[in-house]
């Protein structure tokens, strides 16, 4: 005999998903925030909350930030930190000294040109209503040239300076910059929305277990939205729920 089960369906509230910030047709090209053409650097990047909620985000963590490099240097930066932080005002015009989450801090070295990512050892928590504003420095006791990143025109948007320090650190030492407009382009590894649905109950006979009865349990590759391409390979695992052995079997899905 069947056994009746009453369940209900769950709200599905968001997904982790990349989104790209990028309101310009024409990308411009500038160094910040990797002015590697400089023992160190340091840059403010103001993206609004009007253009993340465009993109469908809604508030909880950012586990990744990524850049569109148009070309790259080799040297690495020392002491690189990246910070975030909720923030109300609409434009820059100073470095802000508090406020700060501290999302990754060690060394980095643009890999390769195209869409990079950076993942976040700290997640962000945007609280969905507020600006996001991203600090990128570093502290390098040489210099060879910049890694150029595309950007996009929206005024008021960067604060940024770069000197040589050879005694001192990028990131706390720079204490005055120029506003640019110059945004880099972006893409947040980050939630959005999803189908919002109303709990409703629904009747589900469970009946005998299926002798041929399988399912896809968990994606192995790719791990990230970012750069894919039209032609991607998918490795995934298979759990057997059914009752009897089966093979040779074509996998479908959907995206």
């Amino acid at each position: 005999p069947t056994t009746e089960e009453r369940i209900s369906r769950l709200e599905k509230t968001g997904f982790s998903a990349n989104v790209t910030i990028n309101p310009g047709v024409n990308p411009i090209t500038q160094g910040w925030p990797f002015y590697s053409y400089y023992m160190d650097s340091r840059t403010e990047m103001l993206y609004k909350a009007s253009e993340l909620i465009a993109q469908n985000l809604i508030a909880g963590s950012i586990t990744s930030i990524a850049f569109d490099f148009n070309s790259v240097a080799t040297q690495a930066l020392n002491g690189f930190t990246v910070k975030m932080q909720n923030y109300a005002p609409n434009t820059l015009s100073a470095f802000n000294s508090t406020g700060w989450t501290t999302v990754y801090s060690g060394t980095y070295t643009p890999p390769a040109t195209g869409w990079q990512e950076i993942p976040l050892q700290t997640p962000f928590n945007w609280d969905g209503v507020s600006n996001v504003l991203i600090s990128i420095c570093f502290d390098n006791s040489s210099y060879t040239s910049n890694s150029l990143v595309n950007c996009s025109n929206v005024a008021g948007s960067v604060y940024h300076s770069h000197t040589d320090l050879s005694a001192g650190n990028g990131c706390t030492d720079i204490l005055t910059g120029t506003v640019y407009a110059d945004r880099p382009n972006i893409k947040l590894i980050a939630n959005v929305a999803g189908c919002a649905s109303q709990r409703l109950p629904a009747i589900v006979n469970v009946g005998p277990q299926s002798p041929k009865d399988a399912g896809i349990i968990e994606i192995v590759t790719p791990t990230t939205a970012v750069n894919l391409t039209n032609h991607e390979v998918v490795t995934v695992k298979i759990k057997n729920f059914g009752s009897t052995p089966i093979n040779n079997f074509n996998i479908r899905y959907r995206v």
